[in-house]
């Protein structure tokens, strides 16, 4: 039974920090507590230390459980591109990396959904762009016959194009790729000294013998940053601190980066992992484009593995009325999302109930899915 816990969240690649996930949490504790009728509080507790730190007590379970937000949207901030005609240029050589590295003898065999998100966006982006240019030099050609018409017509239909991409929250999945063929390709250290400090936080906790239970959430591109953070804590902990560690990703989008071939620290990195002796469970969805759900990270090199991955889908659409589900899975930002929230029906497997339950985190990955009513 679980009466201590601590939480280690990694959200994904998010300009918007503490504040803004704290808030999802807040909301989500909220909506829980009028399904429940549990009694949940939660305060931020600032020390000179850690200003992440959030205690949530669950008073019905009578469970403490401190919640820390290992933030890194100030690097993702850095690499949010805003001008939209770098944003393109940047784009094209990001997809034209994809093209030549990314492992094409295994796409066929990824769930279709996510290979389909990750050539949307650009396919979506020429489109558009290639309609607005024409039409502006077409405009142009009764001024004039320069060729510079067309170059000018393409610089100014970026902008256009940016914009329509961004309301339909395209704009944030080009930027999502970019990223990840920079930090896993070309610059394979940026994220090194940060993953240092994140290790150095759950070590700490570890060695805390109050603590029933840590739980390491990572969300979406968060799931890609546990890989390397994993590898170098496991170098530093005895095998039996394992038990103690929980992991769980969440929509998480791992081969996004591990089958691109220039991510050779990273696949390293999910090689040494899958020696270790440890449990790490995963949630995603199949209706979430932007995931890969049920697919085992480790595959296709997945003999002879020793750590366990258990795959399940959180089964959004039993906990929807049928007319807000089909809202839910028109708007995919919303959808990647949903694994924070509280859904109108309470689920068993809501994060709120996951973070300040007694039961232990795998408790939620039995077979029998009624097993927590």
């Amino acid at each position: 039974m679980i009466k201590n816990r601590t939480i280690f969240y990694i959200s994904g690649f998010d300009p918007r920090g503490l504040r803004f996930y704290r808030g999802i949490l807040k909301q989500s504790i909220t909506d829980y507590m009028a399904l429940s009728g549990e009694n949940i509080t939660m305060n931020t507790q600032k020390t000179p230390l850690d200003n992440h730190h959030i205690n949530i007590v669950n008073h019905t379970k009578g469970t403490h459980n401190q919640y820390h937000f290992l933030g890194w949207d100030d690097i993702v901030r850095t690499y949010w591109t805003k001008n939209p005609v770098l944003l393109l240029g940047k784009t094209l050589i990001a997809y034209y990396g994809y093209a030549k590295n990314i492992m094409w003898n295994i796409v066929p065999a990824l769930p279709r959904g996510p290979v389909i998100t990750l050539f949307f966006p650009i396919v979506t982006l020429l489109l558009i762009w290639t309609f607005l240019t024409i039409i502006l030099s077409v405009g142009a050609g009764f001024i004039t016959d320069s060729m510079h018409a067309v170059w000018i017509s393409a610089l100014i239909a970026s902008v256009p194009s940016a914009y329509i991409l961004n309301k339909i929250k395209s704009l944030w999945l080009l930027r999502f790729f970019i990223f990840n063929v920079h930090a896993f390709d070309k610059k394979p250290d940026l994220l090194n000294t940060r993953i240092d400090d994140f290790v150095g936080h759950i070590l700490a906790a570890l060695n805390n013998s109050d603590t029933d239970e840590i739980q390491l959430i990572a969300h979406s591109n968060g799931s890609i940053l546990m890989i390397p953070l994993l590898s170098r804590l496991f170098e530093k902990i005895p095998p039996e601190q394992c038990k103690k560690l929980k992991i769980l990703t969440l929509g998480q989008c791992i081969p996004l980066a591990s089958y691109y071939r220039g991510a050779v620290k990273l696949r390293h990195d999910l090689n040494m992992l899958k020696q270790k002796n440890f449990v790490w469970h995963d949630f995603s969805s199949p209706a979430d484009g932007v995931c890969f759900a049920l697919h085992n990270p480790f595959k296709p090199d997945d003999n002879d593995v020793t750590a366990q991955i258990r795959l399940k889908s959180p089964q959004f659409h039993k906990y929807f009325s049928k007319s807000d589900y089909a809202k839910l899975r028109q708007n995919k930002f919303e959808m990647h999302f949903q694994y924070l929230k509280t859904a109108p029906i309470l689920s068993p497997y809501n994060i709120v109930r996951i973070m300040t339950d007694t039961a232990a985190l795998e408790t939620y990955f039995q077979e029998d899915d009624d097993a927590k009513f």
